[in-house]
């Protein structure tokens, strides 16, 4: 219950950050104040009850839980227009959604890290194990505000070769001890290459 009244005080903050960019741009906006905060209130709750749920029927850890809700208080915070806000609600709903929905019973979390901190770019991947030699990797980059999906398939457990279905990236990629390390020498694939560490 404590977490769950933090997720609501931490939402709260983020919606009066909607509501102060929206006070502070008066000619830009397209609504009204009323509008805008009945939006607001209507996004809060919607929020706070994916929140609660998520908390109640995920087996997903509660470190994975708290720290992609930090992270993504941090990208709400650099938003500068309502389209990003918009975009990083959406985003959030979407990776609640999947941590309620998915078995988390038989998946790995990470989270990039560079220089011993989260990396500025955020990115987070999940490895399922679907079957005994199957693996789904799934995962977001956030680069620029812009989310990035990957999701890859291993037909076994070597991960030697994985390619992004989303962009034909490909990546060689080593897990060991809780670590996750993953290369590669395409340019355009920098996003997703760097060093991870499991949350569990």
């Amino acid at each position: 219950m404590h977490l769950v009244l933090n997720y609501i005080k931490k939402i709260s903050v983020i919606l009066a950050i909607i509501c102060a960019y929206d006070q502070a741009h008066a000619n830009d906006r397209l609504c009204t104040q009323n509008l805008c905060q009945e939006q607001n209130e209507l996004d809060k709750k919607k929020l706070v009850t994916l929140t609660e749920q998520t908390n109640f029927v995920s087996n997903a850890p509660r470190s994975i839980l708290d720290m992609t809700h930090h992270l993504w208080q941090k990208r709400m915070q650099l938003c500068k227009t309502k389209q990003c806000l918009a975009q990083q609600i959406t985003q959030r709903t979407q990776e609640l959604n999947e941590f309620a929905t998915l078995n988390q019973a038989l998946t790995q979390h990470f989270i990039k890290y560079q220089h011993g901190k989260v990396a500025k770019q955020q990115v987070y991947l999940q490895l399922h194990q679907l079957e005994q030699n199957k693996l789904k990797i799934d995962g977001y980059g956030y680069s620029n505000q812009q989310q990035q999906h990957f999701l890859a398939y291993s037909q076994n457990t070597d991960l030697a070769q994985i390619t992004n279905n989303e962009d034909g990236c490909t990546y060689a990629m080593t897990l060991s001890k809780g670590l996750l390390n993953i290369q590669s020498g395409e340019k355009k694939c920098r996003l997703f290459a760097g060093n991870y560490r499991r949350y569990d």
